[in-house]
């Protein structure tokens, strides 16, 4: 059972991470590469990045139903992230600030000229989101604590003494 608990937290956590990661990645391909030859590999994070806020804000919305249907893992780790009402809504708003500016970067990307493109500034800014919310996710689910809890005889969570 401890096993089975330790790898699905794992799992949880891997699912939050791709979230921040898929966006960081796909921010950076565009970033990185002139204008003419930006790799597809920007657009196929960005995709990901984007279906991923879509559940992110399913879930943070009270739509938790539609959200564990779409990504079960994505949906646990958000439960045990994010946990007063105030600060769901303040995280689905960035959710959907973040998707809405990747949707204008994918448009972008496929050619569509937009009136007003997303600005390497305001990505950057976004970048720095996403880092915080990685570190969020690396703070709020330990996953080496149940990596350890898997390989060894420690145990994920708090140490006590005595009991």
């Amino acid at each position: 059972m401890a096993v089975r608990d330790a790898l699905v937290k794992v799992e949880e956590y891997n699912a939050a991470m791709e979230l921040p990661f898929s966006g960081l990645l796909g921010i950076q391909a565009f970033l990185a590469a002139p204008a003419p030859t930006r790799p597809t590999v920007a657009q196929d994070e960005l995709r990901t990045c984007i279906e991923l806020c879509r559940v992110a804000e399913l879930a943070l919305s009270g739509k938790e139903v539609e959200a564990a249907r779409d990504n079960v893992h994505l949906y646990s780790a958000l439960r045990q992230i994010f946990h007063s009402n105030e600060e769901k809504e303040q995280y689905r708003i960035k959710f959907a600030k973040v998707r809405k500016t990747l949707e204008s970067l994918l448009r972008q990307l496929a050619g569509e000229s937009l009136t007003e493109p997303p600005e390497p500034e305001h990505l950057r800014q976004l970048a720095d989101e996403l880092r915080r919310l990685a570190d969020r996710i690396k703070h709020e689910i330990p996953r080496d604590a149940y990596l350890a809890s898997l390989t060894s005889t420690t145990r994920p969570g708090p140490v006590t003494r005595g009991r």
